[in-house]
């Protein structure tokens, strides 16, 4: 039932009334989400969109991450934003594992700390900062009530720190990843090209959400050149020089 409320077009009217219950739940209350992967789990509404602490959110990616992550599994959430699938990773890889969720975005990042704190999450690392080619500061500009940031083009912004992937494994060396998650809103090419002797070494599973179709060419290419292979969450395969049919992409290295 709550898959089918969240599914319905917000645009129409019938997906409007049926949204409007919603707006009565009060910002700031602590709720547990009634289903999905973090069923249970402790959330602030109004940190994220309703579907978040319905539990409804991504329904078809969650359902490929349960099947995904295994227990003791290190895996950076980049882009974690205020913490959804950060939350979904910590129960999933269990006290064997490990999560390092990166969130430059003070906003996000303090709501996302709540919700570990909230949830007594013990296996997660946030740090409040964004990957990039080198250390560096970077403009960021963020927009709508939970904020998603992307690297600044015109208008207002201000700055984040950032750092390396290879500055973060020098800092931190026992978190070699088996899974990274990218959601990063246009800066998804950069990254990856900043990961590729992490890629290399490590050959971890990648799950990529892609802004754009430059953004889309750019990583295929580079991830293909290194020996990925590329499924839609539905397994189907990612077609040699066609066009994406999903924004949402996962690479694997059958090589490792």
């Amino acid at each position: 039932m709550l898959r089918q409320l969240t599914r319905t077009d917000p645009t129409a009217l019938f997906g409007r009334l049926l949204r409007l219950p919603l707006r009565l739940v009060p910002r700031g209350l602590v709720v547990r989400i009634p289903t999905g992967l973090n069923r249970g789990s402790r959330w602030i509404v109004g940190s994220a969109i309703h579907r978040c602490w319905l539990g409804t959110y991504e329904s078809e990616k969650q359902d490929f991450v349960a099947r995904l992550v295994k227990p003791g599994s290190t895996i950076w959430d980049i882009g974690a934003n205020v913490g959804f699938y950060t939350l979904a990773f910590a129960r999933l890889t269990g006290p064997t594992g490990r999560v390092l969720a990166f969130e430059p975005l003070a906003a996000n990042a303090a709501f996302l700390l709540r919700h570990l704190e909230l949830n007594a999450v013990t296996n997660v690392q946030l740090l409040q900062v964004a990957l990039y080619g080198a250390t560096d500061l970077l403009g960021f500009s963020a927009t709508g009530a939970s904020a998603v940031g992307m690297l600044a083009g015109r208008g207002l912004s201000y700055l984040v720190p950032a750092l390396s992937p290879a500055a973060v494994l020098a800092a931190l060396p026992n978190a070699g990843p088996q899974l990274l998650k990218l959601d990063i809103e246009g800066a998804e090419g950069a990254v990856l090209t900043a990961f590729q002797p992490i890629l290399e070494q490590y050959s971890p599973d990648i799950l990529l959400a892609l802004h754009g179709r430059a953004q889309e060419e750019q990583c295929v290419r580079l991830l293909r050149d290194i020996g990925y292979t590329l499924t839609y969450l539905d397994g189907q395969p990612v077609v040699h020089n066609r066009p994406l049919s999903s924004d949402e992409i996962f690479a694997t290295r059958p090589s490792r």
